[in-house]
């Protein structure tokens, strides 16, 4: 993959690109930015249109995150004590401010806002409509299955006196309104995301921790919350800040930016690592990430930078690498290094591919040739 367009000087912030998102149909981006503005850009063919600008209102505190509705007609931003709504056309609908003794608002959801060990559902008025309390954690990030039925909350336990369950994940039933289990790890978390079948959670963890992958069991008589994957690179590295994301057809890749400047990239259910991007220096370093889930016939992915820029990358359609092997399919992987390119032969029972990188790590493309 390479960088196939800057955005126009007119859809660029004047200072860090703090939050970037595709929309559920893949057609818009938005950018959302430290200037207290947030642009839509149409996603088209060839470039990238501007459709309108949003200005954040005023309050304190910079935006800190910014989701899509299911739907893709309305926009959530959320600040440390307050939430912002958008409708499609860039009318703010709904702007909560909350009272400075409250709890700041540490992450927000369609469906929930969450602030301290409560989460609290609210209408896109503002009005809040139920809560939902999580004992002894100070959550931190939050996800809800589509269903509306499931909750998988991150976040510290509130108790400094147990430092072993000081990390912990937690399946949260709506409907019962209870925990059905709650995994410690030893690592420090800073996201969680839902793949799109709305079964695997992909957490991410601060500095060199690698991420990891968690299944959510939902069988009837069966509610479990499983490791299945860690995702490991070839040598100890230190990561930007930035979450894993998911990528690729169906989400079968798991990608992250390190502070070097590379973006790794895994194969999701065998946890092989296929790929190393290099960014180029003139990028600096990476202050947001996110690819367009909905792009089933190219892989696209855009960059914001510190000073304000947003880069596309993309591959041509025809050089698109088929590497989804369905689960639960096992892969083996053998790689051979040249002067001139490193093979990488990618196995299974079902199929076989040849991935093929370049002398200075530039994917050169990925073949079957069962």
């Amino acid at each position: 993959m390479a960088i196939t367009q800057q955005l126009h000087i007119d859809d660029t912030h004047d200072a860090l690109v703090r939050f970037l998102q595709f929309s559920p149909d893949g057609k818009s981006l938005v950018t959302s930015s430290w200037d207290r503005k947030s642009f839509i850009l149409h996603v088209g063919d060839s470039k990238f249109l501007h459709e309108r600008t949003l200005a954040h209102p005023p309050g304190p505190g910079f935006m800190n995150q910014l989701e899509w509705s299911p739907e893709g007609d309305k926009l959530l931003m959320r600040r440390s004590r307050c939430v912002t709504v958008w409708n499609r056309v860039g009318e703010c609908i709904c702007n909560h401010q909350q009272s400075p003794t409250d709890h700041p608002v540490r992450s927000v959801a369609w469906l929930t806002n969450e602030e301290g060990s409560k989460v609290v559902v609210m209408d896109t008025k503002g009005e809040e409509l139920r809560h939902y309390r999580v004992d002894n954690l100070l959550l931190r990030d939050i996800v809800i299955t589509s269903d509306k039925t499931w909750m998988v909350c991150v976040g510290t336990h509130d108790d400094d006196k147990s430092p072993r369950k000081k990390n912990q994940i937690i399946l949260y039933n709506l409907v019962a309104r209870r925990i059905i289990k709650r995994s410690l790890v030893y690592h420090e978390i800073c996201d969680i995301t839902l793949a799109c079948d709305g079964r695997s959670a992909l957490v991410s963890y601060e500095n060199k921790a690698p991420s990891q992958l968690w299944e959510l069991v939902l069988q009837r008589n069966n509610q479990d919350l499983v490791l299945r994957h860690t995702y490991m690179p070839k040598v100890p590295t230190t990561f930007a800040g930035l979450p894993s994301i998911f990528g690729g057809s169906h989400d079968q890749l798991i990608l992250r930016a390190s502070t070097a400047g590379d973006i790794y990239v895994w194969d999701r259910d065998s946890a092989t690592l296929l790929h190393q991007i290099h960014v180029p220096t003139r990028l600096g370093h990476l202050t947001s990430f996110a690819w367009n889930r909905a792009a089933s016939d190219s892989w696209m992915f855009v960059t914001g930078s510190h000073e304000g820029a947003v880069y596309i990358w993309t591959t041509p359609t025809d050089e698109v690498p088929r590497v989804v092997v369905p689960a639960p399919t096992r892969l083996d992987s053998r790689f051979h290094v040249s002067k001139f390119a490193t093979l990488g032969f990618i196995s299974s029972r079902n199929y076989l591919y040849l991935w093929v990188w370049g002398p200075h790590g530039e994917s050169v493309g990925a073949r079957d040739v069962r």
